[in-house]
C-alpha cells in the first residue's frame, strides 16, 4: 500500500488525506489537525482521502475506521483464538498467518447473481470487508457501524436546488479534489477515453500544471474507437496522448487480474489495458494511474422515472413534473406516454427503495438457492420518506465498488479515481435527480460546470464507448477452450452453472446477440480467480 502515516497520541492515520475546511481542500502537509482527535467522526469533519484510521480507547480496544470513498481497501482476516488481522493486501494477511484459504461457495453464488452488489463477506471464507464509512473492534467480534452514511446529505435541508450555485460548486469541488490526489506525485498517466468523466480528470490535472500524459486504447471496433474525442481533448488541454491498440496485446483467459482480491470482478476483458498502462507508465516514468471511474455514479447517470417522481414527490403535479417528464423522454428516446404510463404504473406501487437487480441466465437453480441474498447494506436501507431517484443514485455509489480494485498493475503503483473524493460525492448527493437530466441531458449539472474548460465537442457528446466489439472478438477466438475451461471447472463442479444452457450459447454459430457472451466471459474470469486461490 502506497501511504502517509500520520499518528497523534490516540489515532494512526494509514493512506492520504487531505485537510478539510468548508470547500478549502489541499493536502494535509504542514497542517496542524486537532490532536488528538478525539473521535472518527471529528476526521470525517477535518479530513478526506483515501485512508484507514486506527484508535485504541482507554480500554486497549483496537477499532479500524474506512474512509467513506471506497478507495482503500480494508479487509480482516480471522485467524482464530481471538485474532484478527487487518490490512489492505490479502495475500499478505495470509502470509502472516498459519490460515489457509477457504472459497466461500455461498458468496461465490451470490456473486455470480449479482456481480455488482457489494457487502462485508468476500469470497474467501475467513476474510471480511470493512465497508467503507464504518468503524469495529478488532478486539470483539461485533457487527460494524456506520459513521458516514449517504443518506445524510438527500435530507432536504441539505438540497441545492439553484443550477447556478449547485454547477459553480460542482467545478470547484471536483478540480480542488482532482488537484489535490494529483499534486503528490511526479507524473501521471490518465486513461483518456475523450468521454465525460475521463476529461474532467484531465482538466483539473493539467489546469494545476501537474505533469501528466494520457493513453486511450482502440478495440478495432467502431463503438471501441475513442480517439477523435481523446485527441481532442488532448490537444485542448495540451497532453501528450499515446495511443495503444488492444489487439496488440493477448489475454489469457487461464489467469485472472483479480487474483491478489479476494473476490472475483468478471472483468476478462481488462487484461489487454493493463499491460498497455504498465507499458506506458515505464516510458513515461509516471508514478501514479488516474481515471475517471465513478463519473457516471457520482454525476448521476439515470435512465429511469425515477428524478420524475422525485420531481412529483418535492414540487407535486404541476409544471416541474412535466419538464422533467419530458426531460427524461428525450434522454431516455421515449414517447412522453410511455414515459407517462411507466411514471404512473411505479407512482401506484409506491415503492421508494431500490430494486438490486439479480442475474440468474445460465445458473442453476442451486446457485440461486445457496446464493440467497438479503440486500441488507446500509446504504439501501432507505428512509420511509426517501425520494426514488436519491435511493438509485446511492445505489450506483455502491456498484461502482466493484470496479475500484482488481487490477494488476495497482500492485505496482497507486491508482487513483478522483471523481470518487468524499466531498465530491457529498456534493452531488445534494443536488436533486432531476437536474441532472435537465433538457434530457445525461450527466447536466457537471456538463454546465465546465463550459470552458473542455472542447464542445466533449460537453456536447452523447455517447459512450464501450469494449463490447473487443469482448466479441475475444470470446469468438477462445470459443473451443472456454467450453473446455467450464466443462472442467470449479463452477460445473459445484452445480452452479447450467452446462447445457451454457454450451447451446457457444454452439450457436449466427452474428453474435444480446449479453450471453459477456455472461460466459464472466464464467471464465470467475474460474481463473478460483484457482487462483484453490
Amino acid at each position: 500500500m502506497h501511504s502517509m502515516v500520520e499518528q497523534s497520541r490516540n489515532v494512526i492515520l494509514l493512506g492520504t488525506y487531505y485537510s478539510r475546511n468548508g470547500d478549502h481542500l489541499s493536502s494535509l502537509e504542514g497542517i496542524a489537525l486537532p490532536r488528538p482527535l478525539l473521535s472518527f467522526s471529528a476526521m470525517l469533519d477535518n479530513i478526506w482521502g483515501s485512508y484507514i484510521a486506527v484508535q485504541e480507547d482507554e480500554d486497549g480496544q483496537i477499532f479500524l475506521f474506512r474512509d467513506p470513498s471506497a478507495t482503500l481497501p480494508c479487509y480482516m482476516l480471522r485467524c482464530g483464538d481471538g485474532l484478527t488481522l487487518a490490512g489492505s493486501d490479502v495475500r499478505d494477511l495470509y502470509a502472516l498467518s498459519s490460515v489457509h484459504p477457504t472459497l466461500c461457495w455461498p458468496h461465490i453464488a451470490r456473486r455470480l447473481r449479482t456481480i455488482q452488489y457489494r457487502d462485508h463477506q468476500t469470497a474467501l471464507h475467513e476474510v471480511t470487508e470493512l465497508l467503507p464509512g464504518h468503524v469495529t473492534s478488532l478486539s470483539k467480534r461485533q457487527e460494524a457501524v456506520p459513521l458516514w452514511s449517504p443518506w445524510a446529505f438527500v435530507e432536504t435541508n441539505q438540497r441545492i436546488f439553484d443550477p447556478v450555485q449547485a454547477a459553480e460548486r460542482l467545478r470547484d469541488i471536483a478540480l480542488s479534489t482532482v488537484q489535490a490526489n494529483g499534486k503528490r506525485f511526479s507524473h501521471a498517466l490518465i486513461s483518456l477515453s475523450g468521454g465525460l468523466d475521463s476529461s474532467i480528470v484531465s482538466a483539473g490535472l493539467a489546469g494545476a500544471d501537474i505533469p501528466c500524459s494520457a493513453v486511450t486504447f482502440l478495440s478495432g471496433t467502431a463503438s471501441g474507437d475513442e480517439q477523435r474525442y481523446a485527441s481532442a481533448v488532448a490537444e485542448f488541454l495540451g497532453i501528450p496522448l499515446f495511443v495503444r491498440h488492444l489487439d496488440d496485446y493477448p489475454i489469457d483467459i487461464t489467469q485472472s487480474d483479480a487474483a491478489h482480491i479476494p473476490s472475483p470482478t468478471g472483468r476478462l476483458f481488462w487484461q489487454s489495458a493493463d499491460q498497455i498502462v504498465r507499458e506506458v507508465v515505464n516510458e513515461t516514468k509516471a508514478d501514479c494511474h488516474f481515471h475517471g471511474g465513478g463519473g457516471d455514479n457520482v454525476f448521476c447517470y439515470l435512465q429511469s422515472v425515477a428524478p420524475i417522481l422525485d420531481a412529483l414527490y418535492v414540487n407535486g403535479a404541476g409544471a416541474k413534473a412535466v419538464s422533467v417528464m419530458g426531460d427524461m423522454g428525450r434522454l431516455t428516446n421515449s414517447d412522453l406516454w410511455e414515459v407517462f404510463g411507466r411514471t404512473w404504473r411505479r407512482r401506484l406501487t409506491g415503492r421508494r427503495h431500490y430494486r438490486w437487480p439479480i442475474d440468474d441466465s445460465l445458473l442453476t437453480n442451486a446457485a440461486a438457492e445457496i446464493g440467497k441474498v438479503d440486500f441488507r447494506h446500509p446504504w439501501l436501507e432507505a428512509p420511509k420518506t426517501a425520494l426514488p431517484g436519491s435511493t438509485a443514485h446511492i445505489a450506483l455509489l455502491l456498484a461502482i465498488q466493484n470496479y475500484l480494485e482488481g487490477y494488476r498493475h495497482e500492485q505496482l503503483m497507486p491508482v487513483i479515481a478522483p471523481l470518487l473524493s468524499q466531498p465530491l460525492v457529498e456534493l452531488c448527493l445534494r443536488i436533486p435527480s432531476w437536474m441532472w437530466a435537465e433538457n434530457g441531458v445525461n450527466r447536466a449539472v457537471v456538463r454546465k460546470a465546465f463550459e470552458g474548460r473542455l472542447p464542445q465537442s466533449i460537453l456536447s457528446r452523447r455517447s459512450k464507448g464501450t469494449p463490447d466489439g473487443y469482448s466479441m472478438a475475444l470470446y469468438e477466438r477462445h470459443r473451443p477452450q472456454i467450453r473446455a475451461m467450464l466443462h472442467d471447472g470449479a463452477l460445473a463442479r459445484e452445480g452452479l452453472i447450467d452446462l447445457v444452457a451454457v454450451d447451446g450459447i457457444l454452439a450457436e454459430r449466427m452474428p453474435i446477440r444480446g449479453e450471453a457472451y459477456a455472461r460466459i466471459l464472466s464464467f471464465c474470469d470467475f474460474e481463473a480467480w478460483i484457482q487462483a486461490w484453490a
